[in-house]
């Protein structure tokens, strides 16, 4: 079957700022462009999630979405 909808994208970054929103922290991640996810508390945590860390996002098309700035 068609697959292309479910292909997992990667990007290299580093943690630019990590802020508590609830259960969930807002991470912005420096990968060339300035990436901004919502993370649960407990997956950032056992990540270390903290500025300056390296990571590596495995991005799938379906959970992405554009928030216009404004």
């Amino acid at each position: 079957g068609d697959r292309r909808g479910s292909a997992v994208n990667q990007l290299q970054g580093r943690v630019a700022s990590v802020v508590a929103l609830g259960p969930f922290l807002k991470v912005s991640i420096d990968c060339g462009v300035r990436i901004v996810a919502a993370i649960s508390g407990n997956v950032a945590r056992e990540l270390s999630l903290e500025p300056g860390c390296a990571v590596t996002m495995a991005l799938r098309p379906a959970d992405l979405y554009v928030i216009p700035r404004g």
